[in-house]
């Protein structure tokens, strides 16, 4: 099953737009994604069933539908080092923990390609730019660990209107998994806590927290997000 990432959100609404009374519109993602898996993957693996192969349509299309827009921001932040030391590797650190939480948090997505892009831009370079001129105390980042972690028990994992999340099992499922994702990034943000590292995995793992927000999806005029 998919998993969700903000900058990399946006995926599956994305895809369900290319639809219309059950036909898939063959836009380019799709096209690529149908070739491949039809044409080299089905063939060489005759064992998978029509729904696998159809999963891994769905992800072939999604990595091609995300990847410009993952491509532009690190395009972007490759400019900005030149002019800010380090900028990519405290991009990339954000973008990392931010995504891999919310590979198991889900969350809500934005309407359009162009507001996934901006939401990302503002969202991961602002993160960037504190943790740069600003880390954050202990005391802080205590405190809001301890936001991240009431957000996420309560509302993750939080679906969409578009990709209801309707099995339990695969709820609990994300669930241990993120309590694992979160344990490792807490001992990874004390243990740098005196340097930019830990302002960046704390803000970016708070992004992806108020994402499973109700408020959130109200804020956006989305439909969507469950509660534990």
């Amino acid at each position: 099953m998919l998993k969700n990432n903000l900058f990399l959100t946006n995926i599956y609404d994305d895809f369900e737009k290319y639809k219309c009374e059950g036909l898939i519109l063959m836009a380019f993602p799709e096209r690529a994604a149908a070739h491949l898996t039809y044409s080299f993957i089905s063939p060489s693996l005759p064992d998978k069933s029509q729904k696998e192969l159809e999963r891994i349509e769905y992800g072939l299309a999604s990595f091609f539908i995300t990847l410009p827009k993952l491509g532009g921001l690190i395009a972007l932040a490759i400019v900005v080092n030149q002019f800010i030391d380090n900028f990519l590797l405290y991009y990339a650190v954000t973008q990392v923990s931010y995504s891999v939480v919310r590979s198991y948090a889900w969350g809500l997505h934005l309407k359009t390609d162009l507001s996934c892009f901006v939401s990302g831009l503002i969202l991961l370079f602002g993160i960037v730019f504190i943790g740069v001129f600003h880390q954050f105390p202990y005391p802080l980042m205590l405190i809001i660990w301890g936001i991240n972690c009431g957000l996420l028990y309560r509302y993750a994992p939080a679906d969409t209107e578009a990709r209801p999340l309707r099995s339990d099992r695969l709820r609990k499922k994300l669930r241990k998994k993120l309590l694992v994702v979160l344990v490792l990034l807490m001992v990874l943000t004390f243990l740098n806590r005196n340097n930019a590292f830990s302002t960046l995995i704390t803000l970016g793992v708070l992004g992806e927290s108020l994402f499973t927000a109700p408020f959130m999806y109200k804020l956006f005029k989305l439909k969507g997000g469950t509660s534990q």
